[in-house]
């Protein structure tokens, strides 16, 4: 069902002037069916095609998957997420909010640690947070190192940023509304037509 609400959505989006793109696919165990499914829509009448389409979407079918169910009414909820949460984000560090220090390596390392300011912390003003890097006898390449170290702190709180919010997402499977498709759309899945 999620499918062919999909399409259904395309469909409009596209009979609207509208790009459609799809984020997120979560597939079933059943080849072209979908568990859940994410999509970005783009243009002037972006929202209110978004708007109309919230809430739960029933189609009425006796279902060629459960052919012996007596169900003939099957619902898809339709969730509007907020613009951000939507779109891919990337770690990029802009290299004038980054400060660099140089200081004594320590520990071990023999005669050469602490004799020059080989070691490099890297401090992103804006967020406080930092990285350090000793590993290398250059200064350069401690910065460099210390720069990755730093990107990868900002890339790690991204991923975990992006798991939470498609963990709110799945959320909304189990709280779909089956017999409130009044606020929404009704379909026929054998004549693929909307019911007024």
């Amino acid at each position: 069902m999620a499918a062919l609400t999909a399409a259904e959505l395309e469909r409009e989006a596209i009979a609207a002037g509208l790009q459609c793109r799809q984020l997120e696919a979560v597939p079933s165990s059943i080849v072209g069916n979908f568990h859940s499914l994410c999509f970005l829509l783009e243009g002037d009448t972006a929202a209110a095609l978004a708007s109309s389409w919230v809430g739960s979407v029933q189609w009425v079918w006796q279902s060629t998957y459960r052919p012996g169910h007596k169900r003939k009414n099957w619902y898809v909820k339709v969730t509007e997420l907020e613009p951000e949460l939507s779109l891919p984000k990337q770690a990029q560090l802009d290299l004038r909010d980054v400060k660099f220090e140089s200081m004594h390596a320590s520990g071990a390392g023999g005669q050469h640690v602490n004799k020059t300011d080989s070691a490099v912390r890297a401090t992103h003003l804006p967020t406080g947070k930092s990285a350090y890097s000793q590993e290398a006898r250059s200064q350069h390449m401690n910065k460099k190192l210390a720069l990755a170290k730093l990107a990868m702190l900002f890339e790690a709180d991204i991923q975990l940023a992006e798991a939470a919010e498609q963990a709110v997402r799945r959320l909304n499977h189990y709280t779909i509304e089956r017999g409130e498709a009044a606020t929404s759309r009704v379909y026929d899945a054998a004549t693929m037509k909307r019911k007024k």
